[in-house]
């Protein structure tokens, strides 16, 4: 099937993941200039799925908080605003991808949630915004389930030589297709009314056009590459490619920002139930 772009593949996609009733009075309440949190939690608690995960971030190590956090809008005082946003999109959007037959569904989680953690880590040693950074990096990948199952013969093809976690993967892919997985996942954002930085973030975490790429978009491809080499040796090399180091100095870090990072299952303890 000779698709020409991302939003053409979006055509092609049977069940299109549709915005949820839930998600979609909370965007209107997170878009007034004064969120009311306790509306927020009604709406969220009106989402048995989203109400259980918004808990479960509150309570886990990735917030080290002491005590538990039992009251959905104690959960969103704690967690923030613009935290439970970011959550409220990404894991609706996460949940709303089918997966076809045969795809490796428990790696690419794995992948997706390694990669928002190393992204936000690595978001807040520069104090940029680590709570979209996650969000973007745990969303990013979700194109490739959805490209598999329209052009499942074309990307059983690259899979053979190049995983979906591998970083050439989507210079593979813009060859071979003109357009990526990432390019995928930016249109459907676009079609959920994503606010256009997690957009632009999305399509800058696979290098934009002249090199232009923002910092969010490069932290969030950094945090990728961090989680394809967990998928392929468990840990980055000790000796890091040049190129990524060049991304790291073009951030201001040094290469010392991957090679002391927590590990990723450590990182990501306790959120799995976020993709499950």
């Amino acid at each position: 099937m000779a698709i020409a772009d991302a939003q053409s593949l979006l055509d092609h996609v049977n069940n299109l993941p549709t915005v949820p009733k839930a998600i979609r009075d909370l965007m209107v309440e997170f878009d007034k200039p004064e969120t009311d949190v306790d509306r927020v939690a009604r709406l969220v608690g009106a989402d048995p799925v989203l109400s259980a995960k918004l808990l479960r971030l509150a309570n886990s190590a990735y917030y080290h908080r002491p005590a538990t956090v039992t009251r959905l809008q104690d959960a969103v005082v704690f967690v923030g605003t613009h935290a439970t946003r970011n959550l409220v999109m990404s894991v609706g959007l996460s949940g709303a991808v089918q997966f076809p037959a045969q795809f490796p569904v428990q790696p690419f989680w794995r992948y997706s949630l390694h990669s928002a953690v190393a992204a936000r880590h690595l978001a807040q040693s520069l104090r940029s915004d680590a709570e979209t950074a996650f969000a973007v990096g745990l969303v990013r990948a979700l194109g490739e389930p959805l490209a598999a199952s329209v052009m499942h013969e074309q990307m059983a093809v690259l899979d053979q030589f190049c995983p979906f976690y591998d970083e050439g993967r989507t210079g593979a892919e813009r060859s071979r297709l003109g357009f990526t997985y990432v390019d995928v996942t930016a249109a459907l954002a676009e079609r959920w009314n994503f606010p256009p930085p997690m957009v632009k973030a999305l399509r800058e975490s696979q290098g934009a056009p002249e090199g232009r790429e923002g910092k969010l978009g490069q932290l969030v491809a950094l945090g990728a590459w961090v989680a394809g080499e967990f998928e392929w040796r468990r840990s980055p090399p000790s000796q890091l490619p040049v190129v990524i180091s060049a991304r790291l100095r073009a951030l201001g870090l040094e290469d010392s920002a991957l090679h002391d990072m927590p590990s990723l299952p450590h990182m990501s303890a306790g959120l799995e139930a976020l993709v499950h």
